[in-house]
């Protein structure tokens, strides 16, 4: 499991720094274009906008990883030290869980609906379903992320102690 957790890890690291990389040098090369020589990329912006789009459902992984999403933890604090937190940890868990996989389904039939009907993006006329498939990828590895958080919480760590050391 912990080569799993590495390789993923490692994955998802190496994608969010290519996206990255990738969207600055984009923007900078067009910016360069646009005020230098008076002509920019009309895909640039778009190209732009889409790996930021794959980078927030890869880094919500992340997040789901290291317990860093948003989250309400007032009850988990008022039970501290408590048998009920642990079940509430739990919860809150598995709901994460089953939005994820809720992800999962709408982000597969969002990108199966633009597939079928061949659907474009405006400016660089790419298959509209790559990028909507940024919903279905983030929605695998959060699934895969929280479930692994559920289960450590659950087996030793104190539960909430990740998210409630996050926040101070």
């Amino acid at each position: 499991m912990q080569t799993l957790d590495r390789i993923l890890g490692q994955i998802e690291r190496t994608v969010i720094g290519f996206l990255l990389i990738a969207a600055s040098f984009i923007l900078f090369v067009n910016v360069i274009a646009r005020y230098g020589f008076n002509s920019g990329f009309t895909w640039a912006e778009e190209a732009t906008r889409y790996a930021i789009v794959w980078m927030v459902f890869v880094g919500s992984s992340v997040a789901a990883k290291n317990g860093v999403h948003i989250g309400v933890d007032v009850l988990i604090r008022m039970l501290a030290g408590r048998p009920a937190q642990r079940y509430i940890v739990a919860a809150v868990g598995v709901i994460c869980v089953l939005f994820s996989i809720f992800l999962v389904i709408f982000g597969a039939s969002l990108a199966a609906h633009a597939y079928e009907v061949n659907q474009v993006t405006p400016a660089m006329h790419a298959p509209l379903w790559v990028v909507q498939s940024a919903v279905t990828v983030g929605g695998i590895l959060m699934t895969l992320r929280f479930a692994q958080r559920l289960v450590a919480d659950w087996r030793g760590h104190t539960p909430g102690t990740v998210a409630v050391e996050m926040l101070g």
